[in-house]
């Protein structure tokens, strides 16, 4: 089965106002042809219908992996595309069960989703899974099937695939506003960057040295979150100074028109600060930063 779109869908683009949802939708689209221009990955055009992106791409695989770190972007399909027609799903559907092994040996699901169409899902999911049942004698299982089989029928266009990627959500890069993020060599640090990043903000890390030593340290993090920014560029500063210096920070802020500052929970507190200060690995247990890391790194 030649894979020949890549569908996308949004995570809480939805929930906005149609003219919010706007704005944050043409972000989304700047951000993902930054990562394939910048990633050299070739695609022919990106089409938005029905709360979804189609990118029609020779590169389907390789498209799916880039823009999995892409913020803004809940579901990742890489699929095949066919006329929107019980027929041809079907013939799809088969040759799809065909090259993932599906057999009397092992087990199958079908899940179906209808958009703007006059099929409805649950018709597809019956009819199809019959006939795969049929011609492969594999055993139909809803819950846990060794195989997914999935389509989507959006307007007059079935998608066809079994995969699905997670993607990271949030908000899309560059729709937040500019913050500043201290940042030491502590790697913490990194994972409260990510978080403001992953809420739509683009950042600045900071780094207020007192030891040359440390420098090289900072600078490694901050490359860290170089793979997650598409559509925006880390510029990481690192000026003299002492940590505890609170003037400083907030002047280098000041200056950048930040419209907050950012921190790891372990460090010092923004006292009379007339800028917002934000913690936002504050409330996560070791569990779920170590989950997060994951992720990070």
């Amino acid at each position: 089965m030649d894979k020949e779109v890549v569908i996308l869908k949004p995570a809480e683009l939805i929930l906005k106002s149609k003219g919010v949802r706007k704005q944050f939708e043409q972000r989304l689209l700047f951000n993902v042809k930054d990562c394939l221009k910048r990633s050299e990955i070739d695609f022919d055009q990106i089409i938005r219908s029905q709360a979804r992106y189609f990118i029609y791409t020779p590169e389907a695989d390789d498209v799916a992996e880039a823009v999995k770190n892409i913020f803004g972007i809940v579901n990742i399909c890489a699929a095949a595309q066919v006329g929107a027609k019980i027929s041809a799903i079907k013939s799809a559907m088969l040759d799809l069960a065909q090259e993932l092994g599906v057999s009397s040996k092992n087990s199958f699901g079908v899940r179906a989703t209808a958009v703007n169409s006059d099929f409805k899902a649950r018709d597809i999911e019956v009819e199809v899974g019959a006939y795969i049942q049929q011609m492969t004698k594999s055993k139909v299982n809803l819950t846990k099937p060794t195989f997914w089989l999935r389509v989507e029928v959006v307007n007059h266009k079935a998608f066809i695939y079994s995969e699905i990627i997670r993607g990271l959500g949030g908000l899309p890069l560059g729709t937040g506003g500019k913050v500043v993020v201290l940042m030491s060599e502590n790697k913490q640090d990194v994972l409260a960057a990510w978080m403001m990043m992953r809420r739509g903000a683009e950042v600045v890390p900071l780094h207020i040295r007192d030891d040359e030593k440390k420098l090289v340290q900072f600078q490694n993090n901050a490359k860290i979150l170089l793979k997650f920014a598409w559509g925006s560029r880390i510029k990481p500063l690192s000026i003299k100074g002492v940590h505890k210096d609170r003037r400083e920070i907030e002047a280098k802020a000041h200056e950048l028109k930040a419209k907050a500052i950012i921190m790891a929970s372990e460090t010092p507190k923004m006292l009379h600060c007339d800028l917002p200060v934000f913690e936002p690995l504050i409330g996560l247990s070791k569990k779920e930063l170590k989950e997060l890391s994951k992720i990070v790194y």
